[in-house]
């Protein structure tokens, strides 16, 4: 009977040893196929990343070939508005020059018109003397040069 005991305490023994075990095994069959699923999901999500990452990467070679683009038509741009700008300054400089010598010449005709004015108002004075005198005295009128000029050209 002793043997009887021991025979079924160590088919117990195994018995329970053999359920642990199995419970493990199911244990970790469970957590092997929750981590096989982790890893496909992981994989998966990697993917998705892996695809977003190339398709940002395109998108910022697009953006900054655009950039590009609009840096060099900006500078082509700035060139030809400053190539207009001295254009523009330079015009105005010769401007500036042809007012300032179109104001020298008023100037100088101003001036010699008054010296003209002087003159003829000069003659006309010596002209009503001389009339005046004329009539008085009978004497020839004297020429100055702009009624020798007057008379001459008139």
């Amino acid at each position: 009977m002793r043997e009887k005991l021991l025979l079924e305490n160590g088919k117990r023994s195994l018995q329970t040893a053999l359920d642990q075990t199995l419970a493990e095994t199911s244990r970790l069959s469970r957590r092997l196929i929750e981590s096989e699923n982790a890893l496909t999901a992981a994989r998966a999500r990697l993917e998705r990343m892996d695809i977003s990452l190339a398709a940002a990467e395109n998108e910022r070679a697009t953006l900054a070939a655009a950039r590009d683009e609009a840096d060099e038509r900006h500078r082509s741009e700035a060139y030809a508005l400053n190539l207009q700008l001295e254009a523009l300054r330079s015009r105005a400089a010769t401007a500036e020059e042809l007012l300032s010598q179109v104001r020298q010449t008023v100037v100088t005709h101003t001036e010699e018109v008054r010296v003209l004015e002087r003159k003829v108002v000069e003659a006309t004075i010596s002209v009503e003397v001389w009339s005046v005198g004329k009539r008085s005295l009978n004497v020839p009128a004297p020429r100055s040069g702009f009624a020798s000029r007057a008379e001459v050209h008139g």
